[in-house]
């Protein structure tokens, strides 16, 4: 761990989107909220005392997640690329059925790339109790779940010592 590094981390899913609900792959594709991801956004902000610092993938499903938090706890957002979902390649805009994890995407991101990324960002995340506005892949990352169903715009609190353990 850093000098500065967080002790605790928060991450949250960005809020729902209408390819969400519809059971599309997103990926990087720039898919906006709607309106129950806006509704989210603004009932996560109840959950996230203590919170100094806030980082967004830059995508807009999470940029305005960010930014309507931002704006309620009236902290800075800090976009940061690293954070963006994985890319899928061909699978993005089909249904999640047909992508299959165990392999790497044609005309997308690696496994190991994706996770080489992911770490190296967190090497910029700095803060006594930062939020993380991100993607499911990027928390089932740093979780360590690969399977699991994270729920939009619930915040997950972590210590940075058990993110920062999943480097190889």
């Amino acid at each position: 761990m850093e000098k500065d590094s967080p002790t605790t981390i928060v991450l949250l899913r960005h809020g729902r989107t209408t390819w969400n609900r519809a059971g599309i792959l997103i990926g990087q594709k720039d898919i906006p909220l709607d309106a129950g991801g806006r509704q989210e956004a603004k009932s996560a902000v109840g959950s996230l005392a203590g919170i100094d610092a806030i980082y967004s993938s830059p995508l807009s499903r999470c940029r305005e997640t960010a930014s309507i938090i931002g704006e309620c706890l009236e902290l800075p957002v800090t976009f940061i690329r690293g954070l963006s979902e994985r890319h899928w390649g061909a699978f993005e805009g089909r249904p999640k059925s047909e992508r299959n994890r165990s392999q790497d995407p044609e005309g997308g991101e690696s496994a190991e790339a994706f996770r080489a990324r992911v770490e190296e960002t967190l090497r910029h995340i700095v803060g006594a109790k930062p939020l993380i506005v991100t993607h499911s892949g990027v928390i089932r990352l740093l979780c360590a779940h690969p399977h699991e169903v994270i729920p939009h715009a619930e915040p997950i609190e972590s210590s940075y010592e058990k993110v920062a353990s999943l480097r190889r």
